[in-house]
């Protein structure tokens, strides 16, 4: 779309600009012009002349026939009229005279500035402006030159009596004091007609991209007759389900870790990427990119999600225990028929040797109800943080904990090494049982848990489905858990934490574009929307391990600078159940966007 940015305070460029020396219109004199900036007074005559010489010789509003359009003339005079406001657009004149003989339309681009828009009245215009945004999406001059901002031009129109003589070469020129002047390094612009290209080359600019209209033409909607609208937007709940099979659809084939393992073969394997997003987007973080009105939630269980993700930073299990990884749970339950028997304490004192053959040091879990927060206290677990539910419904009125036993939420860790092991047997649960444990759960835990109560889960089959994947996302197979190893173990490579000193960044698992929709940038947009996000959530950084060619080269032309990468061929050395020898990327990177 058409921007607008507003100059930073005090970046306002000097009066005159330039001067040279050519012939007279009349061709019998040489004459002196100066280049200068466009007086306020005159900003509507300037746009004017805009009109009368630069729109009716434009290839793109020709193309479109839109040079006698009334709103095409009313959306060009807007927007002429926005650029001009920002005081660097320059205007040639005759010595001695004040008459316009050419006008250039000139404007910052900042990487990270605000956009300004307008209601368009033609859909010419807007077509057009969606071409130009195509261009410069591809151009990349902030990566291209490494620039957050740089001088750019709308349009540059000679008056017809004058063209021929050098004029708007010497304007185009003008733009070097003016991008010394805003200290800048870059001045580009997009160059329709083969005049101005001319004058722009014979000025000094090189051609960074180019493209022809034919294939520009091409940069459609494929059942469309003009370019298309995108949006990035927060992904709705309703269509979760959806996204998660465009996951499946289009990520797993094309993701290098998938290809090397053919988990498109493997339905189980496919199972538990399922589960694991639908349990990451539950999380409301993540996004989709839309065409035109298109769009791609359950409720309850967010709202279940969300308290317990607030209240588990309120005791950070990581910094207090110095550990890196931790044990936790999504839920404990007995049978009703043999409750009171210490079944619940013993269930938890079974996480002793599972920490020790796991490795871990620590187990945490938030304990919601006063049976699960007893059997804790007996087995050896440490209340570490509680809050009153009467507190949390203050802080989230959705809930309403009236109808609860409980009056407590607790976080409650132990240390494997604080309590001596007992005597019983713990087994794995056989995968055949899978069902048959989630249903148990869905019947015995929901029922009890006190948020769940408070939400009356048992009566919203939607929600108990969404937990339901929450537990099978737990039972992994052994493919899934191959690839989130290794995904683990090289996101370590690179520490975040330490080397951008934050204590919290935005991160993703998975990004894919539909093929039909390839080649058109859509992916460096949706990278590129992390740029609000971050600001919303505040955060200063966003780091992702790219595992693909193509999301790697989205994601330099959105911003992002490579902090660590290793061949295929030595992640294979290190972890050879992986084949790599069918995928065409060569490279893992971990690469990172900042926001100041």
């Amino acid at each position: 779309m058409s921007e607008i940015r507003r100059l930073p305070h005090g970046m306002r460029a000097p009066t005159q600009f330039h001067k040279f020396v050519t012939t007279d219109k009349d061709q019998t004199k040489l004459v002196e012009y100066r280049v200068e900036e466009i007086p306020e007074s005159r900003y509507d005559e300037a746009c004017r002349f805009m009109l009368e010489y630069f729109v009716p010789y434009e290839p793109k509003i020709i193309s479109k026939n839109g040079q006698c359009d009334p709103k095409v003339l009313d959306d060009y005079h807007t927007k002429f009229m926005n650029g001009i406001k920002q005081n660097v657009s320059v205007a040639c004149f005759k010595s001695g005279s004040d008459k316009f003989i050419g006008v250039n339309i000139l404007e910052v681009l900042g990487r990270y500035s605000g956009t300004f828009d307008f209601d368009r009245k033609s859909k010419i215009c807007l077509d057009i402006d969606k071409s130009i945004d195509y261009i410069l999406d591809r151009a990349d001059i902030f990566n291209r030159f490494n620039v957050d901002h740089y001088l750019s031009g709308t349009g540059l129109a000679i008056n017809p009596a004058y063209c021929g003589k050098g004029i708007a070469t010497e304007m185009i020129k003008a733009r070097i004091a003016i991008i010394k002047a805003l200290g800048f390094k870059v001045t580009s612009t997009g160059f329709a007609s083969i005049g101005a290209q001319k004058a722009a080359i014979k000025a000094g600019c090189v051609t960074d991209y180019e493209i022809s209209y034919e294939e520009l033409a091409k940069a459609k909607d494929k059942n469309s007759d003009s370019i298309v609208e995108f949006r990035v937007q927060d992904l709705p709940e309703e269509y979760f389900e959806q996204a998660i099979e465009f996951m499946i659809k289009y990520f797993v084939p094309d993701e290098t870790f998938c290809t090397s393992k053919d988990v498109m073969n493997k339905p189980s394997t496919l199972e538990h990427f399922k589960h694991f997003w639908q349990n990451t987007a539950s999380e409301k973080l993540s996004i989709g990119c839309f065409k035109g009105d298109e769009l791609f939630k359950d409720e309850d269980f967010i709202d279940i999600m969300e308290p317990m993700i607030f209240y588990s930073k309120m005791f950070d299990v990581f910094s207090n225990y110095k550990v890196d990884e931790y044990l936790t749970a999504y839920g404990l339950c007995v049978n009703p028929e043999y409750r009171g028997r210490g079944i619940a304490t013993e269930i938890l004192k079974a996480r002793i040797p599972y920490m020790k053959a796991l490795g871990l040091r620590v187990t945490s879990t938030a304990f919601t109800g006063i049976g699960s927060q007893t059997a804790a206290k007996k087995a050896g677990f440490k209340e570490t943080f509680s809050i009153t539910y009467a507190d949390i419904e203050k802080k989230f009125p959705k809930f309403d904990f009236s109808k609860c036993e409980s009056k407590y939420f607790k976080y409650m860790a132990k240390d494997k090494n604080s309590d001596s092991i007992v005597e019983y047997r713990v087994q794995d649960l056989p995968e055949e049982y899978f069902e048959q444990a989630i249903d148990f759960m869905a019947k015995y835990f929901i029922p009890h848990e006190t948020f769940c109560v408070s939400k009356d889960v048992m009566n919203k089959p939607n929600t108990i489905e969404h937990f339901r994947r929450l537990w099978k996302h737990a039972f992994k197979d052994e493919d899934f858990l191959d690839f989130v190893g290794a995904m683990m173990y090289y996101g370590k490579m690179f520490d975040v934490f330490s080397n951008y000193k934050v204590d919290e960044y935005l991160t993703a698992y998975g990004l894919c574009v539909n093929p039909e929709y390839r080649g058109h940038g859509i992916a460096t947009e949706i990278l590129k929307a992390r740029i609000p996000y971050m600001k919303a959530l505040d955060l200063r950084v966003t780091s992702t391990a790219f595992t693909g060619i193509g999301s790697q080269t989205a994601a330099k032309k959105a911003g992002f600078k490579e902090n660590f990468s290793i061949t295929y061929e030595d992640i294979e050395k290190k972890f050879p159940k992986f084949d790599f020898s069918k995928c065409e990327s060569k490279y893992l990177k971990i690469m990172a966007m900042t926001v100041e």
